[in-house]
C-alpha cells in the first residue's frame, strides 16, 4: 500500500510527460514558472508539445479536490479534448457562455461528487479571498490523474490561486526523445552553465561607469570550480575562477567604464567540458538632455516642461530658459514658464557634462482661433530608443486644442500594430498637454510604436544569446519571479516533483515496520524454542554443537517463514487491491491506484522472509548460548515454579 503513495506526487503530471516546476517551491500550488518559457520551448527539436498549467485547490460538496487551469501550449499533452469528453446532453445551448465560465470534469471526481451534468459549481479560492462560478458541461476519462480534476480555463485558476498573468504552476511537456532529455538533466558531475547577463543599462553615456551581472549556475550533482570572463571584444573586463556547491547558483558583478562611441558586445565566457557563451549589447553615447514641452501655448498662459537625458531619465537641476526667463529644473526635472509675446521661441536646457537640449514653442493669439473644440496629437517621442529586457521605454506625447472650446481626446498607442494602451485627455480652450506613459514588458527585438500619424522604433536587448541548448532555457525562465534569478534547475520527470520527501517519509515507515516485525518475530520463536528447552537440553548432553542446533530449528523457522510471507503477500494483495478501488482513498486530490507487479511482490516476498529468518536466527541464538545443565536446570525451575503456583 505504501508503494502507492511514492507514486501520488507524480499524479499533477497528468501522464507519462516531463513537468517544468520551481523546485525551491515546498509545494507544487506555490511553484511559480515564467510564462515565456512555452515559447522557448516551442523552438526547442525534440519537444513535441507544452502546456502551461495553474493549479488550486477546491471543494465542492463536501468533496475536496485538484482543479487545473489548462488552455495553453502547443502540441499534445496528453490533455483531454474531442472524443475522450462526454458532452451534457443540450450543452450546446450552454457554448455562448463566456469560455471562462466553462469547465469539464474528470469521471473519477464525477463519480465522487455524484452529480449529473451539467451542473453549476462554485469555487471559492485556496490562496485568495475570491470566488468563481463555472458551468460543467462534459466529463472525461483520459485512464490518467487528470480524471480526478476539473479542468478550467487558466483565467479561473490564476484568480483562485492569486497567481499573476506571466506565471504557471507546471508546464507539462512531451518529448520525442526522454532519455536525451533524461540524461541531459541529471548529471552526477558538477555542470555549469550561465544566465541573466544584464547590463545596467543598454545605451549610456561616453566615460559614464556602467555595471554588468551574469548568474552562474552548477546543475550538477557534485560541487566543482569553473572560469569565467567578461570581455568587451578583445578586452578582458573581469576574471573570476566560481566555486559552487551542487545545484547552486551564485551571481557575479563587476563595474567599468565604456569611452568609444558605438555599440559594444559584452560576452560573459564559461569555459570547462560544457562551455557557455552569452552576450548583450551596451550603446554609448555623448551625454544629451532633452525637453519635452507644448509645442503651442496660448499668449499670456503658463506652460510646463520636463528635462530629461539620453537615457529618458528626470534631471534636476539643469537651467532651462525661455523669452528672457531663466529656471531650474526640481526634483521632477519640471520648470514652468509664462509665455509673454507671440510667434516661436525655443526652450533650452543645460546642465555640465551635457549635451544642451531644446525644444520649439509657439506663442499664439487664441483671438486667430475658431470656437469650436479641435484636438490633435502633434508630437509622439519614444526614449530610450534602445533599451534591455529589464528597462522601460517611455513614450512622451503632445496634445493640442486648436479651437477655443475644451472638450476631452482619446488616442491609442499600438506596440507592433497591436492596441496595448488607449487614453483619454481633458484639454481645455487652446490647451497644450504633455503626457508621459511607459511601455514595460517589452520583448527581446526591434518593436514599432505608433500613435496616429507617428510611429517610433525601440530595439530591445536580450540579456542572454539565443542558445537553443534546453538546459540554457530552463536556467534562463524556470523558476523565478522574473527574467533574472532562477532558484536552481526547475525541469525533471514528473514522479520525481517531492520524490524527496515522500521516499523519506516512506522509508522511516517502512524501517519502523520492519523494526516491529522483526521483534514480534523473535518474541514468537523465543516462546516457541523455550517450550522446547527439554529437547534441546537433552541433545546439548548428548554432544550436539551450536550448529546442530541451529540446523534443527532453522529448516522448520524457514518453512514458518514462507509460508507466513506468502500468507501476509495474499492478505496484503487483497487488502490494496479493495483500497485501489475504493473511490475515498484520496491522496493529493487524487484517488491512488496501487499497481502490485511481479517484481514488486517478488521484492516484498523477499523482504519477508529476510525479516522471519533474522528473528529465528536471533531467537536461535539465544537458545544455544545456554549449556546442557542449565537449560535441564531451568526446566526444572520451570517446574517446581508450576507446581508452586498450582
Amino acid at each position: 500500500m505504501l508503494s502507492g503513495l511514492y507514486s501520488a506526487p507524480a499524479s499533477f503530471a497528468g501522464g507519462d510527460v516531463f513537468v517544468i516546476s520551481e523546485s525551491s517551491a515546498p509545494t507544487i500550488f506555490s511553484s511559480r514558472v515564467d510564462a515565456q518559457m512555452l515559447s522557448a520551448l516551442s523552438s526547442v527539436e525534440n519537444i513535441t508539445g507544452a502546456s502551461g498549467e495553474v493549479f488550486a485547490f477546491a471543494s465542492y460538496r463536501g468533496v475536496s479536490f485538484v482543479v487545473r487551469g489548462t488552455g495553453d501550449g502547443f502540441g499534445e499533452t496528453m490533455s483531454p479534448e474531442g472524443d475522450e469528453i462526454e458532452w451534457a446532453e443540450g450543452y450546446e445551448s450552454l457554448l455562448n457562455l463566456t469560455p471562462r465560465a466553462r469547465a469539464v470534469i474528470g469521471k473519477c471526481l464525477y463519480d465522487r461528487i455524484g452529480v449529473e451534468l451539467p451542473f453549476t459549481a462554485p469555487l471559492a479560492g485556496s490562496y485568495t479571498e475570491r470566488m468563481e462560478i463555472v458551468n460543467v458541461l462534459g466529463v472525461f476519462e483520459t485512464g490518467s490523474a487528470l480524471d480526478d480534476e476539473l479542468l478550467v480555463t487558466n483565467d479561473v485558476a490564476r484568480r483562485l490561486s492569486g497567481m499573476g498573468d506571466d506565471r504557471f504552476s507546471i508546464i507539462r511537456v512531451t518529448t520525442d526523445s526522454p532519455d536525451w532529455l533524461s540524461g541531459l538533466l541529471s548529471p552526477e558531475n558538477a555542470r555549469f552553465t550561465l544566465s541573466n547577463l544584464r547590463p545596467s543599462h543598454a545605451m549610456v553615456g561616453a566615460g559614464a561607469a556602467t555595471s554588468i551581472s551574469v548568474d552562474v549556475h552548477n546543475w550538477g550533482g557534485s560541487a566543482g570550480t569553473v572560469a569565467l570572463s567578461l570581455s568587451d571584444g578583445e578586452a578582458l573586463v573581469g576574471s573570476y575562477e566560481v566555486a559552487l556547491n551542487a545545484s547552486s547558483h551564485k551571481t557575479i558583478s563587476t563595474q567599468f567604464e565604456l569611452e568609444s562611441l558605438g555599440r559594444h558586445t559584452i560576452r560573459a565566457n564559461l569555459s570547462g567540458d560544457f562551455p557557455v557563451v552569452l552576450y548583450t549589447n551596451i550603446t554609448v553615447v555623448e551625454p544629451y538632455l532633452t525637453v519635452s514641452a507644448p509645442k503651442r501655448v496660448m499668449l499670456g498662459s503658463v506652460f510646463g516642461a520636463v528635462i530629461r537625458d539620453h537615457v529618458g531619465a528626470l534631471v534636476a537641476d539643469a537651467v532651462v530658459t525661455f523669452q528672457n526667463q531663466t529656471a531650474v529644473a526640481d526634483g521632477a526635472g519640471e520648470v514652468s514658464f509664462t509665455a509673454y509675446l507671440d510667434g516661436s521661441h525655443a526652450i533650452t536646457a543645460a546642465i555640465e557634462g551635457f549635451t544642451d537640449g531644446s525644444a520649439n514653442v509657439n506663442v499664439v493669439d487664441p483671438a486667430d482661433y475658431p470656437d469650436v473644440f479641435n484636438p490633435s496629437l502633434v508630437s509622439f517621442v519614444l526614449q530610450p530608443t534602445t533599451i534591455t529586457e529589464s528597462e522601460t521605454a517611455r513614450v512622451t506625447v503632445v496634445v493640442e486644442n486648436n479651437g477655443t472650446v475644451g472638450g476631452s481626446y482619446g488616442f491609442t498607442v499600438k506596440i507592433d500594430s497591436v492596441p496595448e494602451l488607449f487614453t483619454t485627455i481633458d484639454l481645455l480652450p487652446m490647451q497644450s498637454v504633455v503626457q508621459t506613459y511607459s511601455l514595460p514588458g517589452l520583448s527581446a527585438g526591434t518593436h514599432v510604436v505608433q500613435a496616429e500619424n507617428f510611429s517610433e522604433v525601440v530595439t530591445v536587448e536580450a540579456w542572454y544569446a539565443d542558445d537553443m541548448d534546453l538546459i540554457e532555457l530552463v536556467l534562463r525562465y524556470g523558476g523565478s519571479n522574473s527574467l533574472s534569478p532562477s532558484g536552481s534547475v526547475p525541469i525533471y520527470q514528473a514522479a520525481k516533483i517531492s520524490e524527496g520527501n515522500v521516499a523519506t517519509a516512506l522509508f522511516a515507515i517502512g524501517a519502523i515496520s520492519g523494526l516491529l516485525s522483526v521483534l514480534a518475530i523473535t518474541s514468537i520463536f523465543s516462546k516457541e524454542i523455550r517450550e522446547r528447552r527439554r529437547t534441546l537440553g537433552i541433545l546439548r548432553t548428548l554432544g550436539a554443537s551450536d550448529s546442530d542446533l541451529r540446523s534443527l530449528v532453522f529448516p522448520q523457522a524457514l518453512g514458518l517463514s514462507v509460508a507466513g510471507a506468502l500468507i501476509g503477500i495474499a492478505l496484503g494483495a487483497a487488502v490494496t487491491t479493495v483500497l485501489s478501488d475504493y473511490i475515498g482513498f484520496v491522496v493529493f486530490g487524487h484517488s491512488i491506484e496501487v499497481g502490485l507487479d511481479g517484481s514488486l511482490l517478488f521484492l516484498i516476498l523477499l523482504g519477508a522472509g529476510a525479516i522471519s529468518i533474522a528473528s529465528s536466527l536471533v531467537a536461535t541464538a539465544g537458545a544455544t548460548r545456554e549449556g546442557a545443565v542449565a537449560s535441564i536446570r531451568g526446566l526444572s525451575e520451570d517446574a517446581e515454579s508450576n507446581e508452586t503456583a498450582g
